[in-house]
């Protein structure tokens, strides 16, 4: 959202429309479609495992016409699925509209449950969790804290230069940036830091507005 301030702001536009003075739940879900296409989009543009986690065979096969001997270590390239132009156009810009068709509605992906999550029986059993935490903390988020640059000492932005850690897995290097806080409620008269009212804020809406977790049960053999 700091790289790409008309996305939050798309975002929020929807968040008011829908929900109005409340704030959001896993009700209105589906009347969020864009939030849903950032969550798609954020899992795509930057995989937190761009490798894949390694596997191995457990007998002779024959992919594609490559011969794979039992015991051989496999990795699904999730990286160069991520960047496949056939799939995503322009891959490597960060684009929450290419989930969505033409009249604003999530797409029918077939990744769209998503391709980080492992594939076939060795799919994550915990990828509905995940999902459901992930879309509730960006909600969260968005309709309650406007993310913006830092500034500096003489009041200009701090620019932010985006840097991933190397490795199996990988995520952000530290950056500056700012939250304004969009909603403000009262929980207690005893003072506390702007990062405490922001903690306290979002542990409140996820609490509230969400609670446990509903999860899906499916098959994974």
């Amino acid at each position: 959202m700091l790289l790409h301030p008309e996305v939050q702001s798309r975002a929020l536009a929807e968040i008011n429309a829908v929900c109005g003075d409340n704030l959001p739940s896993f009700e209105h879900r589906p009347s969020l479609p864009y939030i849903e296409a950032i969550c798609r989009e954020v899992l795509r543009w930057q995989p937190i495992v761009p490798p894949g986690l390694p596997h191995r065979t457990s007998q002779d096969d024959v992919y594609w016409g490559y011969s794979i001997p039992k015991g051989s270590m496999v990795l699904v390239n999730e990286w160069a699925i991520s960047r496949d132009e056939s799939l995503y156009p322009d891959a490597s810009r960060f684009d929450p509209q290419r989930h969505l068709t033409a009249e604003g509605r999530l797409k029918d992906d077939p990744l769209a449950g998503h391709f980080a999550f492992g594939y076939r029986r060795r799919i994550c059993p915990g990828r509905h969790f995940a999902e459901l935490s992930l879309w509730a903390a960006m909600v969260s988020i968005l309709s309650t804290v406007r993310i913006a640059k830092a500034k500096d000492s003489k009041g200009n932005d701090i620019p932010v230069i985006p840097e991933y850690t190397a490795g199996l897995a990988m995520q952000p290097k530290p950056f500056a940036c700012a939250g304004h806080i969009l909603c403000v409620f009262a929980f207690s008269s005893a003072p506390c830091s702007p990062s405490q009212n922001l903690t306290e804020l979002f542990l409140f809406h996820i609490h509230h507005s969400f609670g446990p977790l509903d999860l899906p049960c499916t098959p994974y053999l």
